[in-house]
């Protein structure tokens, strides 16, 4: 009987082996020569997911198995941070050879250490499953030569055969962090190797997404900074010292205006004035910013609501909405999309304390650059694509 157990109990070791296990990291090391790098600096690692910190956590985790194996010394990282800003490194995760070379200098080292972290979220797969997948990838470069002597990279899920099979308990996401790192790390110590670099896809093609929204956000800046200039000229031309400010913001150019750019005391339609500075405006916006959101917001002052205003109006929310559907009115007249024109309707006092009667019209260029949300495999039918 208890040769019997003993077959069964190696027979689902064999499986578990066999189906559960993640394989280990890929990796490139060409032979390294410890006495002679005995001191490396890990730089900042990229992130390259949605978890904030999910670089900083992998970071830290890489310095402290190195220090764990006690086989090199590791630069401290408030040290290293500090001389990348002295230096003005202009990519703190991918310095050219030149910076390289001069961080090794500075920081008296003879490798410096790279990565990014393509994946740090909780998965599910089927049902209630849920269980960590951290992806990360890792280089080091000989200071002196310039090259890359040793990468590896490692997806690992902590979905394992036990997990899925006899519902023990997944890990946590810090512990498969740790675990993955480990294992990472752990190839910078093994045998020497001739194969390619392991490659991982889903890094180029982030880091591909990112360089696409560089370039989207280059686009739009230069966008704004037109809109920005024809507006503070057109309109400080036609309305002067009326016209209290255009700012411009991340994603947006704001214009604010006097209330009497726009309308008569006491009085929901724009004045003739207003009617022009409208239409130059729409013109402004229709040339150089078509299909964006304008969104009117009009502050009115309660000093206006008369007993005859309030007899029209009733309240300063009612009069801010009347003159909002005015002005976007003239807006939708000089062809600007109805579905791209919003109102805020406003009454008591501005947000911050800032003084009433103002008439804000925001022009907004917003950047369609959030990530996807990671497709949802089950990993307990099959592999994982």
């Amino acid at each position: 009987m208890a040769s019997r157990t003993l077959k069964v109990v190696a027979a689902l070791l064999f499986l578990a082996a066999a189906l559960g296990c993640a394989s280990g990291p890929r990796y490139f090391r060409l032979p390294i020569d410890f006495d002679k790098m005995q001191r490396v600096a890990v730089l900042p690692v990229e992130n390259l997911t949605r978890e904030p910190a999910a670089g900083d956590k992998v970071r830290h985790r890489v310095i402290a198995e190195l220090l764990a194996r006690g086989k090199v010394q590791v630069a401290e990282p408030g040290a290293v941070d500090r001389t990348m800003r002295q230096l003005q490194v202009a990519d703190r995760f991918q310095p050219s050879p030149e910076e390289i070379k001069q961080l090794g200098t500075n920081l008296e080292v003879q490798g410096i250490i790279t990565g990014a972290v393509s994946e740090f979220a909780m998965t599910r797969a089927g049902g209630n499953l849920e269980a960590p997948e951290v992806a990360v990838q890792l280089f080091l470069i000989d200071v002196a030569s310039g090259s890359v002597v040793w990468a590896a990279t490692q997806d690992e899920s902590g979905l394992s055969f036990w997990v899925r099979h006899f519902g023990a308990e997944p890990l946590r996401i810090s512990e498969q962090a740790s675990r993955t790192v480990r294992q990472t790390v752990g190839t910078l110590f093994a045998k020497p190797t001739r194969q390619p670099f392991p490659q991982d896809a889903r890094f180029e093609q982030e880091r591909k997404r990112r360089e696409q929204v560089a370039e989207a956000r280059g686009a739009r800046d230069k966008r704004l900074a037109a809109v920005d200039e024809m507006i503070a000229t057109g309109l400080s031309q036609q309305i002067g010292q009326k016209v209290a400010d255009v700012k411009r913001t991340d994603n947006a150019v704001r214009v604010l205006c006097a209330m009497d750019v726009f309308f008569d005391y006491g009085q929901a339609a724009l004045s003739t004035e207003g009617q022009l500075v409208a239409e130059r405006l729409a013109a402004v916006i229709k040339e150089r910013a078509a299909n964006q959101t304008v969104e009117v917001t009009i502050y009115p002052d309660e000093a206006e609501l008369s007993d005859e205003v309030r007899s029209r109006y009733g309240s300063v929310w009612d009069l801010s909405a009347a003159r909002a559907a005015s002005l976007l009115q003239r807006f939708q007249r000089q062809g600007l999309d109805p579905a791209h024109l919003k109102a805020a309707y406003f009454g008591g006092k501005r947000a911050g304390g800032g003084a009433n009667e103002r008439v804000e019209i925001t022009i907004m260029f917003p950047l369609a650059e959030e990530r996807q949300p990671p497709e949802v495999v089950d990993l307990t039918g099959g592999a994982k694509q």
